[in-house]
């Protein structure tokens, strides 16, 4: 076995378990590995008697909602691995005469129509509440696998059953709660907790956008960082910090991430989550980022925390951008006088009486994302 590829997998494994929509990357480690088709990965509640998490590679990607909706019902396999005795693999042609599966749906329309004819499995993690299966597939005409690959696919077995049992447990947990993730969703700012040695727990749909520009931060090998290498360096000290310290002002770290595309840095602060809120040892941080393009209140904000008028919200924004007024009045072909007149409303439907104050007072408006109100 390659024992870098192997620390490789490994890691991939337990970040899944913290990052759940990681699973497909740690399904393709292992295939790579073991040299098989496909893999997949299964949490079946018993409470429900529903399939609670189903992560799957190729061939299988894309027909998880079939599976859902319609195979699971039909799936012999599924009922024999959760009697079979935990650690043991087993192969469906091992516990499915040939006679049944040519004439089973499940295994003729959803399995071999995708490639697959043959897969190893194997009872992961058991609880009052759970069961977690893990299995490869084996690809129609392709050749057996090699007893290399069989021994490293016994080798991930204790991996991955830890790895099923946190991800398991935290759920279980009530980890990432439907509301409270609801409620960071509304956010403009971003949120994003992590441990501290920089994986990634779980972020809100700001910090998800963030990331997927790429132009700031990123994630690797499921760890947070920045892409200016100076940047990265500051907030993995950051963490480390953020990890040893309890909730005071000295271990509340504030940095810039710079941008490659020359636009306004992000603002970065990292905040110890406490020791109550650790995960199996593991204390947690919280990243609060800024991004100064999406965190200005809009002019439907300020109109109605304030009852400015249209013409006095567009103002009222030009001036948080950082605008002067005659840059305002040749963008809006409006006279300054008109708007000396408009900005003389806004200082008073605010209660402020100076421009500096109205900056900070506009600065302050919480933002809501836009957008998020509706439900996936």
């Amino acid at each position: 076995m390659n024992s870098r590829r192997s620390r490789g997998t490994i890691s991939s494994i337990y970040d899944a378990a913290l990052v759940p929509h990681l699973w497909p990357a740690a399904l393709q480690s292992v295939m790579d590995e073991v040299g098989a088709a496909g893999a997949g990965y299964c949490v079946f509640n018993k409470r429900t008697g529903r399939v609670e998490w189903l992560s799957q590679s190729a061939p299988l990607v894309g027909r998880e909602a079939d599976y859902f909706s319609y195979y699971h019902a039909l799936d012999r396999y599924r009922p024999i691995l959760e009697t079979h005795p935990a650690g043991r693999w087993l192969r469906i042609s091992e516990c499915l005469p040939e006679t049944v599966l040519c004439r089973d749906e499940w295994y003729t329309d959803f399995l071999l129509k995708a490639g697959i004819d043959d897969a190893l499995s194997v009872r992961l993690f058991e609880s009052a509440s759970h069961t977690v299966m893990f299995g490869v597939n084996h690809g129609v005409d392709r050749a057996p696998f090699t007893a290399a690959g069989t021994a490293a696919l016994q080798g991930l077995w204790e991996p991955l059953a830890k790895a099923a049992r946190l991800h398991t447990e935290l759920g279980s947990l009530g980890w990432k709660p439907a509301i409270a993730l609801r409620a960071l969703d509304q956010l403009a700012a971003a949120v994003i907790v992590v441990d501290g040695d920089g994986r990634v727990i779980e972020m809100n749909r700001a910090a998800e956008r963030v990331l997927q520009r790429g132009d700031g931060l990123m994630i690797r090998n499921g760890k947070i960082g920045a892409l200016d290498a100076f940047d990265s360096a500051r907030l993995e000290a950051f963490l480390t910090a953020a990890a040893a310290e309890q909730k005071t002002a000295a271990a509340i770290g504030r940095m810039r991430s710079r941008r490659h595309d020359r636009r306004p840095p992000y603002t970065l602060t990292v905040v110890p989550l406490g020791a109550e809120l650790a995960v199996y040892g593991r204390p947690l941080a919280m990243i609060v980022l800024a991004d100064p393009d999406e965190r200005s209140p809009s002019e439907r904000d300020l109109a109605e925390y304030f009852g400015l008028s249209p013409a006095e919200s567009r103002l009222a924004v030009a001036l948080l951008a950082g605008k002067r007024l005659g840059e305002v009045a040749r963008d809006f072909g409006v006279q300054i006088s008109t708007l000396r007149t408009q900005l003389s409303s806004i200082l008073r439907k605010t209660g402020v009486t100076r421009q500096v104050d109205l900056i900070r007072l506009l600065s302050s408006v919480p933002v809501i994302a836009p957008g998020t109100s509706q439900p996936d």
